[in-house]
């Protein structure tokens, strides 16, 4: 494929709420609606085509057709077994993670250009590894989506204050280790790089996903640490990086972009406090759905290498997770990681 004339072909295997169904959200001053689901975000999208939507329960199929009448015409179908082999450049998995071994082995089956799966990869590293080597063995990329690495206000106001290296990191997250937390160690390896550290801190809810605090030391030689915060009644995700002259801060999952500078004397004489700059407030709601897409229409377009967070920094996320889980039970012993990424 060269240039940018060619159709691409887009199937999505799952039509729930990140599939299909999470309504857009606009920012407080109704200036900028953000798409959040996969099938809105690749209608918006010049150069792509809904090549078939897969899904087993025909009602749920249905409510979202006719929630999206532009794709009445679109083939739709209970299973992936109903497709031909090189029916879809994209295929984009959005079922539970229990079922990922079974739904990777039928998409790969199907030879896409690019298989593209909801985070987490896998429930653990081991089943992780052998999701890696069934796509190796088929020749087909595999990008795993988190999609704050796309989201173009938080890497804009991230990249705004990147020329001095951070002192340390402190973040709050709930909704589970999988779930928010995985979302937080991307960020940290994409923007950082690779943790060659982790330290549980305190106890742990119960669960399958349990809210851990943890200790991260990065190789970029600076401390994080992340607060879990399971029993608030409020959302949580939200990042502090601590510079040596200011502070970039992410708060309510994000959305609230905040850049602040050390100032003399701002309230004691002989002391330095933190001032916000006089720079416009960007209050974007978190999206990175449509940036993905444009990205992988463009590097398609130019046989260029795929965008997005890779099956082995993916599987480095997922070490990383189960190192904390590791040294809770070790009573917070420190454990010593490799930086993959």
């Amino acid at each position: 494929m060269t240039g940018e004339s060619r159709i691409v072909k887009l199937g999505i295997v799952g039509l729930g709420r990140v599939g299909a169904t999470a309504p857009p959200v606009s920012s407080p001053r109704g200036d900028v609606t953000v798409i959040r689901n996969h099938l809105d975000a690749a209608l918006a999208v010049d150069g792509i085509a809904i090549g078939a939507l897969i899904e087993p329960d025909r009602g749920q199929l249905d409510l979202v057709r006719e929630a999206n009448p532009t794709i009445a015409h679109v083939p739709g179908h209970a299973s992936m077994s109903e497709l031909e082999e090189g029916a879809l450049d994209i295929i984009v998995l959005c079922t539970p993670t229990a079922t990922r071994a079974a739904d990777v082995a039928r998409a790969l089956a199907l030879r896409p250009r690019l298989l593209l799966v909801e985070k987490p990869l896998a429930a653990d590293c081991a089943a992780a590894e052998a999701l890696l080597r069934m796509a190796d063995a088929a020749g087909v990329p595999l990008r795993i989506n988190f999609n704050r690495r796309f989201d173009g206000p938080i890497q804009r106001h991230f990249q705004a204050a990147a020329n001095e290296p951070p002192s340390v990191l402190i973040c709050r997250y709930n909704k589970g280790l999988l779930n928010y937390a995985s979302h937080m160690v991307d960020l940290l390896q994409f923007w950082f790089g690779g943790i060659v550290g982790v330290q549980a801190i305190g106890a742990a809810e119960a669960g399958a996903d349990p809210t851990v605090s943890f200790r991260c030391d990065m190789a970029a030689g600076f401390p994080v640490y992340v607060i879990g915060l399971p029993e608030v009644g409020y959302d949580q995700f939200e990042i502090d990086i601590h510079l040596p002259h200011g502070r970039v801060s992410f708060a309510n999952n994000g959305v609230e972009k905040r850049d602040f500078a050390a100032v003399p004397d701002l309230y004691y004489p002989g002391y330095a406090h933190l001032r916000e700059r006089q720079t416009p407030r960007d209050d974007t709601p978190t999206g990175g759905f449509v940036e993905y897409y444009r990205a992988v229409v463009a590097a398609m377009g130019r046989d260029a290498p795929l965008p997005g967070c890779t099956g082995l920094e993916a599987l480095a996320n997922l070490r990383v997770l189960e190192a904390v889980q590791a040294s809770l039970a070790a009573g917070g012993s420190a454990i010593a990681l490799q930086p993959d990424i």
